[in-house]
């Protein structure tokens, strides 16, 4: 079945659909629009992940290049204060796993103490 070429109001829809007021955008350009808005906030908001990647790119000059220029982005970005999300949550990320580290360490401790208590008193 094709489109009816006078729109949706003389298809054969077996929902009655009225005309849009506002004309519908071209796909392509919506697509590239979305794209677009999508790169920037990805460059604005993820500096650090890009200059985390530039760090692992294998050395040479054109990766030395382009650690120089994900640093100079992160700064540029960090002025404006958009990598202090990032920096926020790593460092409650970061007294998360120390206050869950010192847990287990002390329930480990506590562990210790009661398998030497058992063990003595088992042999004694």
């Amino acid at each position: 079945m094709h489109p009816n070429p006078f729109g949706l109001a003389y298809s054969q829809s077996p929902v009655d659909l009225p005309e849009p007021l506002v004309p519908e955008p071209h796909p392509l350009r919506w697509t590239s629009q979305v794209i677009a808005v999508a790169t920037l906030t990805l460059a604005l908001l993820n500096a650090h992940a890009l200059r985390g990647w530039t760090y692992q790119l294998p050395a040479n000059a054109w990766s030395a290049q382009a650690v120089t220029a994900a640093e100079a982005w992160y700064g540029a970005v960090g002025i404006f204060g958009l990598n202090r999300p990032v920096e926020a949550m790593r460092t409650r990320w970061q007294a998360a796993k120390t206050a869950g580290s010192r847990t287990q360490s002390s329930a480990g401790a506590q562990a210790s103490r009661s398998a030497r208590a058992y063990s003595s008193s088992a042999s004694g």
